[in-house]
């Protein structure tokens, strides 16, 4: 990599000024995954509000869901998105949490 033009090195810190806190996987539940219909997110205990986001390999959001009031459980549809790997992410005002989430399809 030394004096080669045609790569670039990076140097990356952990705990750096950007890091966002994230909720601890064991609070979060979402099921089925793999998945092909639609997932259910059950939210933790006094989580009453938060946003479900799924994006694409290029980052592209192509589902989302407000939940609100304190709803126990709440199904997002992914019908319609391609077989593949994707990112779920889920947010509230303090924190968030975000998990791969695997569509395939029977």
């Amino acid at each position: 990599v030394e004096n080669n033009p045609s790569f670039l090195q990076f140097t990356f810190e952990a705990g750096s000024a950007l890091r966002v806190d994230e909720f601890s996987s064991a609070t979060w539940n979402v099921f089925p995954n793999p998945a092909n219909q639609r997932i259910t997110v059950a939210s933790p205990a006094g989580v009453d509000n938060y946003t479900c986001q799924v994006f694409d390999a290029t980052g592209r959001r192509v589902a989302s869901m407000q939940v609100a009031n304190g709803q126990p459980n709440a199904m997002l549809d992914v019908s319609s998105l391609e077989e593949g790997m994707y990112l779920l992410w889920i947010e509230t005002k303090e924190q968030r949490y975000t998990s791969p989430l695997i569509i395939q399809h029977p």
